[in-house]
This record gives structure tokens, C-alpha cells and sequence, in this order.
């Protein structure tokens, strides 16, 4: 089961996207954090497959918080999920550490038209930031469990 860490100020966004990650069977939201520094110390202690960041929290933005995650975990994949998107953000994004962003809009119509195959998982694994995209693209995570919960 692939696992995620979803990073959200708001306990409405919160609980929203983890009711619309798990309905894909093989997906297990292990924790949340309200801000930047919990997500990093939850991010160390859980060790999970996916942060699903926002850009915008109080303490430490989405930005800072990538980039304080990648510094400890640089394999990590990151998707930051966005209000504001635009192609500038995702250039600074992308520098940062984050391997994809996507629109908080868009979500239900993003989990919907995509759907988990095989063959995706498969090219995933490689951790190439070449595929990364792609990954979020097909709403695939490589595998790795929680080391465990909060």
C-alpha cells in the first residue's frame, strides 16, 4: 500500500483530500500536518511515499517547507496542491524540490479521469525526475510504507 502525508492549514482541505485519496484501494493516508514544521518532522517520522504539500500555511510556506524536505529526504516526492497556480509558481516549485503541482480546482476531476495501471507503477519505481511527472500524472506513488503513525 503506497502512502501519504498530507500537508493543508485548512482541516476542511484536510479532510476532504484524504477522503479523495482513499478511495483509491491502494493508497493509505498515514498522517497530516498543519504547517511546514510538522510536515518536515512528520515527513522524517513516517517515511512516506508521497507529501501532498500546500503552498500557502503560516509558520513555513509550501516552498520553504520543500525545500527543507528535500535537503533531509532527497528522494521524496512531493506534489504541492495549490490554489494559485501559474507557470511561474511551478518553475520556483520545480527548483525547490517539488516534483509536481497541481490545482486545489481540479482535484475530484484530476483522481477521476486517471486511473492506477501496472505499467505506470512499474516506470515509477525508477524515481527518475523524468518520470516524476508523469507519475502525478497517472496519480501513482512508488511503494514504501509508513515506518508509522502519529
Amino acid at each position: 500500500m503506497d502512502s501519504i502525508l498530507i500537508v493543508d492549514d485548512s482541516p476542511r482541505v484536510r479532510r476532504s483530500l484524504r477522503n479523495l485519496l482513499e478511495q483509491q484501494p491502494d493508497w493509505n493516508v498515514c498522517g497530516e500536518a498543519t504547517n511546514g514544521w510538522e510536515a518536515i518532522a512528520k515527513a522524517q517520522a513516517l517515511q512516506p511515499d508521497l507529501i501532498v504539500l500546500d503552498m500557502s500555511m503560516p509558520i513555513m510556506d509550501g516552498l520553504a517547507t520543500a525545500k527543507e524536505i528535500k535537503k533531509l529526504m532527497p528522494n521524496m516526492s512531493i506534489l504541492m496542491f495549490t490554489a494559485f497556480p501559474s507557470s511561474e509558481l511551478e518553475r520556483i516549485a520545480l527548483e525547490s524540490g517539488v516534483t509536481s503541482v497541481r490545482s486545489k480546482s481540479n482535484a475530484r476531476a484530476f483522481m477521476e479521469k486517471h486511473q492506477t495501471t501496472t505499467e505506470t507503477r512499474c516506470v515509477a519505481r525508477y524515481h527518475s525526475l523524468s518520470y516524476a511527472k508523469e507519475l502525478f500524472r497517472s496519480t501513482t506513488v512508488p511503494s514504501r510504507r509508513c515506518a508509522s503513525r502519529l
